[in-house]
């Protein structure tokens, strides 16, 4: 591997990293809210910087867009190349998602609730619908299982969408790939704001099962995060095809700047981002938000640490356990609990559910996801003989 592609996956990981520490402290700050004493406030204003951690999914959308248009690319004169390249996204997900399905299915067979704290029995027209990537068409499946699998759906949906896309635009002259993708991205911010003003309607409404269901799915289909999946393709066209340059003096300030701006944005969101209209600021600050955070890793990456570069090669398999294994220790802490120190208790529970998660993701990532790899990997050789 040469040094270029070392320092691409580096940078790369330490995206993935930050993404998926963001959603591990944002639900792990939520599941273990009732652990700690009533007067206790969660370092603080600082717990609105955890809560806009829930915007680490956007940012992986933005990364896997990227990296998808650059492998699309790369390969584009392979023979079968469209193929081979669902093959290799479909082995690269579905082995290790698959598994803990069918652990969740057997094992408990009742739903893990998600944030709109929705649980349910599971049923075999849900495992196969999980299955078949649709969960993410329907209302009732969408995120009906592990809780956070929403996210799932939606990256297969583009993974399918993606390379008719890619492609039109590519055959483009310059000025036509950017008018398309300036109609694509404001088209989408349209659709994701229709989305979240129905959203937001039917929550003051309130009332029945059937109206909660319509809004989790306005908040998860991808629909409202197409347009996060777009900035991804803009960021490979900006880096990569078109190949800007950017003032180093102005990428270094930058670097420094974006985790203020976020500290900034964060707080905002929680003050003055909540409302019926101010909502829709959301829509369009965090995605361009991890577009410009893209730019400036791109640009400027960081040195390399071991700890965020395996944090982001374990990233999916991270995403897959967190959620479950945290619901299930809230439980046991909830009900039983180690210590009669709530704070103790809360503390504990953040040790062993973290341990837990890496130690699963771990051997998850290790014996079945890079299985999965390897598998895609060869029956794409198979094609080329």
């Amino acid at each position: 591997m040469t040094e270029n592609k070392l320092e691409f996956f580096y940078y790369i990981n330490y995206l993935r990293a930050l993404a998926i520490l963001m959603v591990v402290f944002t639900h792990l700050n939520g599941l273990s809210a009732y652990l700690r004493p009533a007067d206790f406030q969660f370092w603080g204003q600082i717990n609105d910087i955890i809560t806009a951690g829930k915007h680490g999914v956007s940012l992986f959308f933005v990364v896997s867009a990227y990296t998808l248009c650059r492998s699309l690319f790369l390969r584009s004169q392979e023979s079968h190349s469209r193929l081979k390249y669902f093959i290799r996204r479909y082995f690269r997900i579905a082995p290790a998602y698959y598994l803990i399905l069918l652990i969740i299915f057997f094992s408990v067979g009742e739903a893990i609730p998600d944030n709109f704290y929705l649980s349910s029995t599971l049923s075999w027209q849900s495992l196969l619908m999980h299955f078949s990537f649709l969960n993410g068409l329907t209302p009732a499946h969408i995120n009906n299982f592990l809780g956070v699998e929403w996210s799932v759906a939606a990256e297969f949906l583009f993974y399918l969408l993606l390379p008719a896309y890619f492609f039109f635009i590519l055959r483009q002259r310059r000025l036509f790939q950017a008018l398309t993708l300036i109609l694509t991205y404001f088209a989408a911010v349209v659709l994701a704001c229709w989305l979240y003003l129905n959203l937001k309607t039917l929550t003051q409404l309130g009332g029945s099962f059937h109206t909660i269901l319509i809004v989790r799915w306005c908040y998860f289909f991808i629909g409202s995060h197409f347009h996060e999946f777009t900035l991804g393709v803009v960021a490979w066209f900006i880096l990569d095809y078109w190949k800007f340059t950017f003032n180093q003096f102005f990428v270094k300030i930058l670097f420094y700047l974006m985790p203020l701006i976020y500290i900034v944005a964060a707080y905002a969101e929680v003050e003055y981002w909540s409302g019926y209209y101010s909502g829709l600021i959301q829509i369009g600050f965090w995605g361009l938000y991890f577009l410009l955070l893209l730019i400036t890793f791109n640009q400027r990456p960081p040195k390399l640490n071991r700890f965020f570069n395996k944090i982001g090669e374990l990233s999916f398999s991270i995403y897959l356990v967190h959620f479950p294994i945290f619901y299930y220790f809230s439980q046991i802490f909830y009900f039983e609990g180690i210590s009669e120190i709530k704070i103790l208790n809360a503390a504990i529970f953040i040790v062993t559910t973290l341990s837990a998660t890496v130690a699963c993701s771990f051997f998850l990532y290790h014996i079945v996801e890079r299985f999965g790899i390897n598998c895609g990997q060869r029956l794409t050789e198979f094609f080329d003989k």
